[in-house]
């Protein structure tokens, strides 16, 4: 307990210094990786054993990859599909000479705290780099980072390799060795955690459909372009092919067994026993009609819960109109930014998918609304932050940007 109040003093601490410049920029992807540390281990070290659910299992395979040997296409076993359990937290354990407990515990949260530093990078190339430092808080500051996604350590790993593949994306590098990281990066995503990996393609997938049709438009926003089309097809071919290949014959095929009935089930309801090869999961409660994470999003159980959870809905509530303005905004003032088409496109994609959690019938069950909401702020964090932004803009400032745009437009550059 005490621990987690120093944290929280830290942190606050290291937020008044900044906002009064009283650290050095060059310092922030340092102190993103010590907050992101600090916050991971208030979790992992309590007790004697590893928190969370999930991470028992993986715990139970790292188990058997150090006493048989990892082989992803022998067991019947979902968990031995990851590399993460399978093979990078038992080959720390042997390098180390650490009981694998403690491998868990201590030094996956060591490797899951880059997420955040890497972030604060990305968001670095197209904001400022006190904007990217409040954008990156933000994302800390939601606490499934801390709380849900470091229970489940495959999932802490593979959004680290997620980190460095965006990184790629934005990055000045040349296309070749764009293309080559970027799909080395996305294989070790879905080799990590098929969830996370199927999220990725998503996402790329929704910026292949873009730039297709981007080939006929004007619009400027598509100008800003940081990864042509034949580097994205190479991308999700390689990505694709990867995860049916791979999660065809992992654990026998079970990943994709259970793809395949999340498929079915979700989409024709009727037919969910006609395929009795399929394992029967439980994937869906036909009595619930949302997840209660969306209500509490919403704030529908307003009037049902404590002053604290009260207190906690009014806050969501807040941040998420921030970031609805600051999207908003960010379409009509693009120019005074510089993010790429590529990101702009991931924006767009976390906010259809976090629409999905709340129109669709069952679809925030697919994974969890939070988890969603968690991947949608590798892209949303820096609206919340622009959001804030268009309230603060001073006169000065306004009437400035509306002479430089007035330039701009007699000089044939904008419309």
């Amino acid at each position: 307990m005490i621990a987690g109040y120093l944290v929280v003093a830290f942190i606050i601490a290291v937020i008044v210094l900044v906002a009064f410049n009283k650290i050095n920029p060059k310092l922030f992807p340092y102190l993103f990786y010590c907050i992101g540390l600090a916050l991971l281990w208030q979790t992992t070290l309590q007790g004697y054993g590893v928190v969370g659910t999930d991470v028992q299992l993986e715990l139970y395979s790292s188990r058997l990859a150090l006493q048989d040997g990892w082989n992803p296409f022998d067991l019947n076993f979902q968990f031995n599909t990851s590399i993460a359990t399978g093979l990078i937290a038992p080959w720390i354990s042997r390098l180390t000479m650490l009981d694998i407990v403690w491998v868990y515990k201590f030094i996956l949260p060591v490797i899951g705290a880059f997420t955040p530093a890497i972030l604060y990078l990305v968001f670095k190339k197209q904001i400022s780099e006190q904007k990217a430092f409040y954008a990156t808080i933000f994302f800390l500051a939601v606490p499934v980072f801390s709380l849900e996604i470091v229970q489940i350590m495959k999932a802490l790993i593979a959004e680290v390799f997620l980190a460095c593949m965006i990184l790629a994306m934005v990055s000045n590098i040349k296309a070749v060795y764009k293309t080559i990281a970027m799909s080395v990066l996305l294989v070790l995503v879905l080799l990590c955690h098929y969830t996370v990996g199927i999220l990725a393609i998503i996402y790329l997938l929704a910026l292949f459909g873009v730039k297709v049709i981007g080939r006929f438009m004007k619009w400027g926003l598509l100008k800003q372009s940081k990864l042509n089309l034949i580097s994205l097809s190479i991308i999700l071919i390689i990505g694709v092919g990867s995860f049916v290949g791979y999660y065809s014959y992992a654990s026998n095929g079970l990943i994709m067994q259970i793809v395949s009935r999340v498929a079915v089930s979700y989409f024709n309801p009727s037919n969910i026993d006609k395929s009795p090869a399929l394992p029967k999961y439980e994937l869906y409660n036909n009595n619930i009609d949302r997840d209660s994470s969306v209500n509490a999003a919403f704030g529908s159980d307003f009037m049902e819960v404590s002053w604290l959870g009260k207190l906690f809905r009014i806050i969501q509530i807040v941040t998420q109109l921030m970031i609805i303005i600051g999207v908003c905004y960010l379409v009509f003032r693009y120019q005074k930014y510089k993010f790429t088409t590529e990101f702009m496109v991931y924006i767009g994609s976390s906010i259809g998918l976090l629409a999905c959690c709340i129109w669709l019938p069952f679809f925030a069950h697919l994974t969890g609304v939070a988890r969603f909401y968690h991947t949608s702020l590798f892209f949303l964090a820096p609206m919340f932050v622009i959001g804030f932004d268009m309230f603060t803009r001073k006169p000065k400032e306004i009437d400035k940007e509306k002479q430089i745009k007035g330039r701009l437009r007699m000089l044939g550059y904008l419309d």
